[in-house]
């Protein structure tokens, strides 16, 4: 008893120090992208998120699935030997992939048609090879469920990094404000995470480690390199045969939309990994962390969702400027992805906790096609049709994840579903009033039709979960109690 009460504490601590981490990364993306989007052009976005195609792939060849590989690997067993080895690999791999992109950085700027890109992804390279260096020290205070060394991490380095490219750009310095604000992040975050995990590693090579978490990390890794391609395959195809002013609305909205509210995914599943890891044996456990995850994820991002079929214009407009008035359409459709993301990510995380990394790789595989497919086929409609491809695909991946993992933890299906239906029929009622009193009443400026809407939501919202001691209710209380 004492054992599991223990533990509770532990992951509620972590839980806490997770959330306030997840919360300052938003109010920073939210702040600084905002910032910088009034102020630069989305093409500067879309020559970035050419780049970041090619560059965001180094994250998962440098770590190669072994972070999860060490959050799952026995704690008796995690010696500094192991860890260094581990280290040794992703820094040698950080270093052979940063001299790759160096020399593949002309062709891919001639590609795209953009010389400054050449010069972006040299500059970038720099930062493969300190993100290397932090990927064990970095898994090793999440696998401690060490949340608060992360959060203080990210209070120190946002602000100065932030800080740095708002004033380069109230300078004029346009994109090179933004590539400084990143290259000076990753340097930092490697030597606060190597100090705050109070691990250094030592001169040693066992290869006999790597052959240890080999068959579960190949699989995974291989499964990362579908979903990164995939989920960069948009951009490809837009920076190719659109443009990059389109693209760059594409990414912007991309990024204050779905990529924000994975932080929100971020404060729960970045704690549930490791923890359902240690309990992967309770089986009673794992059903009912499942069922009221995916209750608590579908409250959270259902509600979002709610606010921008009714707000996507007035938030567009007031928050962003006319200039980016072509994002209006793709919001709806980014949140409701980055719902079916987060219930993908819930089920896939159960997948590797149990160790079926081989099937999560053979249902990404199917979807991955399936999503390329959809991104050509919506190109004939633009921007929005390959947001609507992209939507399609990640409902099935979803699907199919989910059902997965259902059969594994052995819940009915019958037992899943109606944990939905209460929250839907509340967001229906949330709309209908919305609808009926905020646009009859209060439609005579963006501001208020903006401001009252979002109070009325947010008053229906509450009064159910208050009235009904909802899981969210419950959860809530319960975090920010901090018990």
């Amino acid at each position: 008893m004492i054992k599991n009460i223990s533990f509770n504490q532990q992951v509620f601590k972590g839980l806490k120090y997770n959330t306030l981490a997840k919360v300052l990364d938003a109010i920073f993306a939210i702040f600084y992208g905002v910032f910088m989007a009034r102020i630069l052009d989305p093409s500067v976005f879309g020559i970035l998120a050419m780049a970041s195609i090619f560059t965001g792939i180094s994250a998962l060849l440098i770590d190669f699935g072994t972070g999860d590989a060490i959050i799952r690997h026995k704690e008796d067993l995690t010696s500094n030997e192991f860890l260094s080895s581990i280290f040794w690999l992703n820094t040698f791999i950080g270093l052979v992939i940063a001299l790759i992109f160096v020399l593949l950085s002309k062709p891919i700027s001639t590609f795209f048609g953009h010389e400054i890109i050449k010069t972006i992804i040299i500059i970038y390279s720099i930062n493969i090879i300190f993100s290397a260096m932090s990927n064990v020290p970095r898994i090793s205070i999440r696998k401690k469920l060490d949340f608060k060394s992360i959060f203080y991490h990210r209070a120190i380095i946002l602000p100065i990094s932030g800080f740095i490219g708002i004033i380069l750009a109230l300078k004029g310095y346009g994109i090179w404000s933004i590539i400084v604000q990143q290259i000076i992040i990753t340097p930092l975050e490697t030597f606060l995470f190597i100090y705050l995990s109070k691990w250094f590693p030592s001169f040693s090579f066992k290869r006999k480690h790597i052959y240890e978490i080999f068959h579960f990390s190949s699989y995974l890794s291989a499964t990362k390199f579908l979903n990164y391609f995939t989920k960069k395959g948009d951009l490809f195809l837009i920076g190719k045969f659109i443009g990059d002013y389109q693209l760059g609305l594409y990414s912007k909205g991309y990024q204050l939309t779905v990529r924000m509210l994975k932080v929100i995914n971020g404060i729960i599943i970045g704690v549930l990994y490791p923890s359902i890891s240690k309990v992967k044996d309770n089986q009673e456990k794992l059903q009912s962390s499942f069922l009221n995850v995916s209750q608590v994820i579908f409250t959270i991002y259902g509600f979002i969702f709610l606010l921008g079929i009714l707000f996507s214009k007035q938030i567009v407009n007031l928050v962003l400027g006319e200039k980016w008035s072509g994002l209006i359409p793709l919001i709806p459709i980014f949140l409701l992805l980055a719902l079916f993301f987060a219930f993908s990510s819930i089920g896939s995380h159960y997948l590797k906790a149990f160790g079926e990394t081989k099937l999560l790789f053979k249902v990404v595989t199917f979807t991955s096609v399936l999503t390329i497919v959809s991104f050509i086929i919506g190109l004939n409609w633009g921007i929005t049709g390959v947001a609507i491809g992209y939507l399609i695909s990640t409902i099935i991946l979803s699907m199919m994840v989910i059902y997965n993992s259902l059969k594994i933890l052995k819940i009915a299906l019958k037992k899943y579903l109606p944990i939905f239906i209460k929250e839907i029929v509340v967001l229906i009622i949330t709309l209908i009033s919305i609808k009926f009193l905020v646009h009859n009443f209060f439609n005579k400026s963006d501001f208020i039709y903006l401001l009252t809407g979002v109070g009325l939501a947010l008053f229906i919202q509450f009064l159910y979960h208050f009235l009904f001691k909802t899981m969210f209710y419950k959860s809530l209380k319960t975090v920010i109690s901090f018990k």
